[in-house]
């Protein structure tokens, strides 16, 4: 109830910026985070005697709803991707990519071969 998020992406994309037919692609990313609100969950639970009594001793069990509210406060991550094509041929494309979240400095590389057959 009362979720509120945020995100937006700026990216920006190029054909035969080095080579003929090559692609770069440069992007800024701010995932969605959630700024405020709260999670309401509904779950039940077991009341008055324990487990050991309910179970071994055969003991009744009772049973009642209950709610529990989380506040929920999440900050977004910023994310800086390039990524770089190049034809090989008349079938064939090398890729490269870079990513970098800022707020966990956690950084990635990939790299592809595409074949059109």
């Amino acid at each position: 109830s009362g979720l509120r998020a945020e995100g937006w992406l700026v990216e920006t994309r190029g054909s035969g910026v080095f080579q003929r037919g090559d692609q770069v692609r440069f992007s800024v990313h701010r995932e969605t985070g959630v700024s405020g609100g709260q999670a309401r969950i509904d779950h039940i639970v077991a009341s008055g005697n324990s487990f050991t009594d309910a179970f071994y001793r055969g003991r009744p069990q009772s049973l009642e709803r209950k709610q529990t509210i989380i506040s929920l406060h999440g900050r977004p991550a910023t994310r800086y991707a390039l990524g770089y094509g190049l034809p090989i041929g008349v079938n064939m494309q090398v890729a490269v990519g870079l990513e970098y979240e800022q707020e966990t400095d956690n950084s990635a590389t990939s790299a592809s071969l595409r074949m059109d057959f």
